[in-house]
């Protein structure tokens, strides 16, 4: 998947795979989840997620429905290490999806211990012809 952000490409098929999990739900669960981190040739992190509709990667469809959906969304450096930490420690990790907060991801340790990653709408970004 790519796209372009703010005029920069982000492209899963070109940027280093850093780590990433999935729920071990298959797609057709709607809580199906499956999220990686990766590092592009500038040196810039990015998440790529997918997820059923009763995920943060689910998006309101034009019907009023709820459907799958998948996302890209650069993150910073402290949030790309706070969530390389969490996979390879097998921390439970929660994206929670903000339609009117558009930015680079931000991420918390909530008071469980669970990191929480917020995200921008899913819908927000359109994938680049190029």
């Amino acid at each position: 998947m790519q796209v372009r952000i703010d005029g920069r490409r982000y492209n899963t098929d070109k940027a280093y795979r850093v780590c990433g999990r999935d729920n071990d739900r298959t797609r057709a669960d709607f809580q199906h989840e499956e999220v990686c981190l990766y590092r592009t040739n500038r040196g810039e992190y990015f998440i790529h997620g997918e997820g059923g509709a009763a995920t943060a990667w689910g998006f309101e469809d034009d019907n009023g429905s709820r459907a799958f959906g998948a996302g890209i969304f650069p993150v910073g450096n402290k949030t790309a290490a706070m969530i390389a930490d969490a996979m390879k420690n097998s921390h439970r990790i929660r994206f929670e999806r903000h339609n009117d907060w558009i930015g680079s991801g931000r991420a918390e340790q909530d008071p469980n211990g669970d990191l929480v990653v917020y995200i921008g709408s899913v819908s927000r970004f359109v994938p680049s012809a190029e």
